[in-house]
C-alpha cells in the first residue's frame, strides 16, 4: 500500500470514526430528551395529584357545612315549637333571642356554604383542565417516544453498518497504520487533517515548508508539528484550460 492509498485508507477510518461519533452523541441525546419527558410526565402528575386532594379537601369541608346547617336547622326548629310552651315573657324573649342568633349563623352559614360551592366550582374547573393538558401531553409523549425508538434504531443500525465498514478497512490495512491512527485519536477526534498552502486544517498553523514539500512528494507520512495530527497535502484542483 503506497502513501497515497494510506492516506486514503486513513480518510475514511477518519469519516467512519467522526459518523460513529455524530451518532453516539444523537443515541446519548435521545436518553437525555427521554429523561426530560420522564420528568414533564412527573410534573403534570403531581398537578393533578395537588388538585385532586384539594378538590377533596374542599368537598368535605362543603360536606361538613351541610352537617352544620341540618344541625342548626334541627335546634331552630325545636326552639320554635318551644316558643308556644313557655310561661313566662322572660323566658318567651330569651328563646326569642336564640332563635334569632340561630338565625343569624345559619344566614352566614348559607353564604359561607355559596362561597365554597364557587371554590368548589373553581377546582373542578382546574381539574378537567389538568386532565386534558395531562391527557394532550401523554398522547405526545407516546408519539415522542415512537419517533425517539425509530431514531435510535436508526442510529443503531448506522452504527453497526460504520462498524462493519471500520473492520472492513482495518482487514486490508497494515495494523501499524492503524495504530498509528489510533494513537493521534487519543490526542484528538480529528486524527487526520489535509493541508492547504502550508496550512494545516487540524490547527491552522503553518507548517515548515521543507515539510511542505515533503508531503507534496507522497513519499512518507507525516504528523503536523503543532498537533500531531497526520497530515497530507491537498492538492488544489487543476484550473480549466480555455481553449
Amino acid at each position: 500500500m503506497n502513501i497515497r492509498e494510506q492516506i486514503e485508507t486513513l480518510k475514511e477510518l477518519q469519516r467512519i470514526e467522526t459518523e460513529t461519533v455524530g451518532i453516539q452523541s444523537v443515541l446519548n441525546g435521545i436518553s437525555d430528551r427521554m429523561a426530560v419527558l420522564e420528568t414533564r410526565l412527573g410534573e403534570y402528575q403531581g398537578r393533578l395529584r395537588n388538585q385532586e386532594t384539594q378538590l377533596e379537601a374542599l368537598k368535605k369541608e362543603y360536606r361538613g357545612m351541610e352537617m352544620d346547617a341540618k344541625d342548626l336547622q334541627s335546634r331552630m326548629k325545636k326552639a320554635k315549637g318551644r316558643l308556644n310552651t313557655v310561661k313566662t315573657n322572660r323566658e318567651y324573649q330569651a328563646l326569642q333571642k336564640a332563635i334569632d342568633e340561630m338565625k343569624g349563623e345559619n344566614s352566614r352559614l348559607e353564604d359561607d356554604m355559596l362561597a365554597r360551592l364557587d371554590r368548589l366550582e373553581g377546582a373542578e374547573t382546574e381539574l378537567a383542565r389538568l386532565r386534558e393538558d395531562y391527557d394532550a401531553f401523554q398522547k405526545q409523549m407516546t408519539d415522542e417516544k415512537a419517533a425517539v425508538s425509530a431514531e435510535a434504531a436508526n442510529g443503531e443500525q448506522k452504527l453497526g453498518e460504520l462498524n462493519s465498514s471500520r473492520e472492513e478497512v482495518a482487514r486490508k490495512a497494515d495494523q501499524r497504520l492503524i495504530d498509528r491512527f489510533q494513537r493521534v485519536r487519543r490526542i484528538s477526534t480529528l486524527a487526520v487533517a489535509p493541508v492547504s498552502r502550508a496550512v494545516c486544517q487540524g490547527c491552522n498553523m503553518n507548517i515548515p515548508p521543507q515539510l511542505f514539500n515533503e508531503l507534496q512528494r507522497f513519499d512518507n507520512l507525516h504528523n503536523c508539528p503543532h498537533c500531531q495530527r497526520i497530515i497530507y497535502w491537498d492538492k488544489p484542483p487543476e484550473p480549466d484550460v480555455i481553449e
